[in-house]
């Protein structure tokens, strides 16, 4: 929020599984309806936004308007098993590894278990769809301004976005006691370790060190598209607008219900949190404009979904594999009380083209201003 920053558009995505489909439709509107085409933008991606915002910075060069019509094709195609695996064979190796770490694991200090799911189908998947070449000569040739990816780093449990920018956008390192800016040529480890959901899916290395999703422990969610030059930001939240629909806990809670809930809290609450820390400090700035004078306004738009994400995807439960539904019903998986968790492993296309859906009326529903927000880029 310096002066003589380098002036960009930022837009910040975050994630949470299957839900990360949502953001994909407000984009849709405002890319492919309002026509909107930025030609100087910065990307920032964390947890499965990281997968959008890759892909997003690695074809801007073909338009924003035809790549998120594609995007989301890809997203609307998808299927459990084309993330995770959910056969036989594979649940048993699960149930085999938890039985070793409870017994001889325990004895001989060597775990063999990684992750309660193999993610191998996801990473297959992001190797088909990624070319680092074109990325990186989409960020070299200004295609894009920057691109930035965030993954928590296991050991210190500090926020770490690998960021690349473009030579016209000098970016700074940046360094604080819980997150950190490195400069990289960003490749798939850096968004598969983004994406790597805690307990559920395999850490990732990247160098030396281990990581995992982004969004944890990921306190300040815009700040990396402001240190990359960002002075108008558009962020995408998961969080229903208004929480009327949710009843506290009558009855002694399943592991499904209290695993949703520590999803919740680590992908949703720091954007909001961040986004009104934001907009109280751009007041500050427009009061004290002398004593401040060093700082500029940020402006910044959150649109967030107007229906629970995770109650929708109770609806379409029945999609999940049955070998799936077996595992979450062991965990105590029955009704709202595990909807939350249902809806970050609903890879389902049934279910995200509901949530593209709605993402792109709660999009339309707020049309003027994100026309006005928008009016110097199209």
């Amino acid at each position: 929020m310096v002066k003589g920053r380098h002036k960009s558009l930022g837009i910040v995505l975050t994630g949470g599984g299957a839900r990360s489909a949502y953001p994909l439709g407000v984009l849709k509107f405002i890319f492919h309806d309002l026509n909107v085409n930025p030609q100087d933008v910065v990307l920032v991606g964390s947890s499965a936004g990281a997968i959008n915002a890759h892909y997003l910075a690695q074809n801007a060069h073909r338009g924003f308007g035809v790549i998120i019509n594609e995007l989301c094709g890809v997203w609307e195609g998808l299927h459990v098993e084309s993330i995770y695996k959910t056969n036989i064979s594979s649940i048993s190796k699960l149930v085999g590894r938890w039985l070793y770490n409870s017994t001889i694991g325990k004895l001989s200090h060597k775990q063999k278990i990684e992750s309660f799911l193999d993610s191998t189908p996801l990473y297959e998947l992001l190797k088909s769809l990624s070319d680092t070449r074109q990325l990186h000569k989409n960020i070299e040739e200004g295609v894009i301004s920057g691109l930035g990816i965030t993954a928590t780093q296991y050991g210190t449990g500090r926020a770490i976005t690998f960021y690349h920018a473009s030579p016209t956008n000098p970016v700074k390192k940046w360094w604080y006691p819980k997150r950190e800016g490195v400069p990289t040529k960003i490749g798939l480890k850096h968004v598969l370790a983004s994406a790597a959901i805690p307990v559920l899916f395999p850490s990732v290395r990247v160098g030396k060190y281990f990581y995992g999703d982004g969004s944890v422990r990921f306190t300040a969610p815009l700040s990396p598209a402001i240190h990359m030059g960002a002075n108008k930001i558009l962020a995408i939240g998961l969080r229903k607008i208004e929480t009327s629909e949710l009843v506290p806990a009558q009855e002694y809670p399943s592991i499904a219900q209290i695993g949703g809930t520590l999803l919740n809290a680590i992908f949703h609450d720091s954007l909001d949190y961040d986004v009104h820390t934001l907009r109280k400090i751009n007041k500050l700035v427009q009061i004290s404009r002398e004593s401040l004078e060093d700082y500029v306004f940020i402006n910044t738009i959150l649109v967030q979904p107007s229906r629970d994400l995770g109650i929708l995807a109770l609806a379409y439960e029945q999609s999940m594999p049955q070998k799936l539904k077996f595992l979450l019903k062991s965990l105590g998986s029955q009704g709202r009380g595990s909807a939350d968790l249902l809806s970050y492993l609903l890879f389902e296309g049934i279910y995200i083209k509901k949530l593209i859906q709605l993402g792109y009326e709660d999009a339309k529903a707020r049309k003027i201003e994100i026309e006005t927000f928008f009016s110097d880029h199209k």
